[in-house]
């Protein structure tokens, strides 16, 4: 299992052991970007080479990207915006 896998599985237990689901930040963010540039769950999953109910936990809560991989969508997710008309 690679770091980012691990860090993944680490962050999914860290919030069950919480028993209830916050929005955090990440998740926050998350959300408005996809929706700001009308961009599916669908369509992030496949563009990172993730399974979408990986997309859908991050929403949600109840789950967290490795750092480096929450880097890696608001940097695209954040191009794709500022690149795009329907951001504007």
């Amino acid at each position: 299992m690679d770091n980012d896998m691990q860090r993944e599985n680490d962050n999914r237990r860290s919030v069950i052991k919480m028993g209830t689901v916050e929005k955090n930040r990440f998740s926050e963010l998350l959300e408005e970007l996809l929706n700001t540039a009308e961009i599916k769950n669908a369509n992030l999953a496949k563009s990172l080479q993730y399974d979408v109910s990986y997309i859908s936990k991050w929403i949600s809560g109840r789950m967290l990207p490795a750092e480096k991989t929450k880097r890696k969508v608001m940097e695209d997710l954040s191009k794709d915006c500022f690149t795009d008309d329907n951001c504007s």
